[in-house]
């Protein structure tokens, strides 16, 4: 008899269990649902997943750790995608500075070879001219060696002139001198 009570009490726990147990349905449009321990879940979708409370806030946290996380990364793609900009704008001006100083740079070569050219032709110029003056040097220094010889020989004849002219007075003086004396005493 006590078994038969022992097993009616446990039937009758039985029937009161399954009595309070709801049955629930999880369909494919539904994203989520909460469910509390003891109910029944039926899952029509195609799969579901089952968490416990605090996996479902541990999850949440996660999922804001992962937005935040998401967040900073953005920033940090537009910031990425800022210097990115800025630095093909420095390669672009620094691809046309280069360019420029190759163009400065060529065109610093044809202008030096352009003056060599010139100082070339004004050495060959000036030596001709030099050659030409040292032609022209020689012969006026022969021609001032001749003029002084000339100059030499004009003093020379000059010199013997005066004395020619000074032996003549001279002479006239002693003649006049003889003709007076002469002429005087008689």
């Amino acid at each position: 008899m006590k078994t038969f009570v022992l097993f009616c009490l446990y039937l009758l726990t039985q029937t009161f269990q399954a009595a309070a147990v709801q049955d629930r349905t999880f369909g494919r449009e539904q994203q989520r649902m909460k469910v509390y321990q003891g109910e029944q879940v039926l899952i029509l979708a195609d799969s579901a997943y089952v968490v416990s409370m605090m996996q479902a806030q541990l999850l949440n946290e996660k999922l804001l750790a992962l937005r935040q996380a998401q967040e900073v990364n953005n920033h940090l793609l537009l910031t990425h995608e800022a210097l990115v900009k800025k630095l093909q704008t420095i390669e672009t001006k620094t691809t046309r500075l280069l360019h420029r100083i190759q163009l400065d740079h060529q065109l610093v070569q044809v202008q030096l070879m352009a003056l060599l050219s010139q100082l070339d032709q004004s050495i060959a110029y000036l030596k001709a001219t030099n050659e030409a003056l040292a032609t022209n040097n020689a012969a006026l220094k022969q021609q001032l060696k001749t003029m002084d010889q000339t100059i030499k020989d004009l003093r020379k004849a000059n010199r013997k002139l005066a004395w020619k002219n000074t032996r003549e007075k001279v002479g006239i003086g002693v003649f006049a001198l003889g003709l007076g004396l002469l002429l005087g005493s008689t």
